[in-house]
């Protein structure tokens, strides 16, 4: 059978009943052209939207990386001493 025919299951996981570290696998069908079910979709994308609109860690993230030393940034005495 061809691997878009077959079909997919949602790949989060959900907490068993009564336990905060025992989780199981999604059992439901994943929505087409999604690898998650309609339920764990729209959880995802609350998650996500709440974030953005209540983030306010946004400058302090931009300015950790403009404040970073070059990726390629070699210390003086760590320089090869051949060149």
């Amino acid at each position: 059978m061809h691997r878009s025919t077959l079909m997919k299951t949602c790949q989060a996981f959900y907490p068993i009943a009564g336990s905060r570290t025992a989780w199981l696998p999604c059992v439901r069908k994943a929505e087409k052209g999604s690898h998650f079910c309609r339920r764990h979709g729209d959880a995802i994308f609350g998650a996500v939207l709440g974030a953005l609109v209540y983030a306010e860690t946004v400058e302090q993230a931009v300015s950790f990386v403009e404040d970073r030393a070059p990726w390629n940034f070699v210390r003086p005495w760590r320089r090869n001493k051949c060149q």
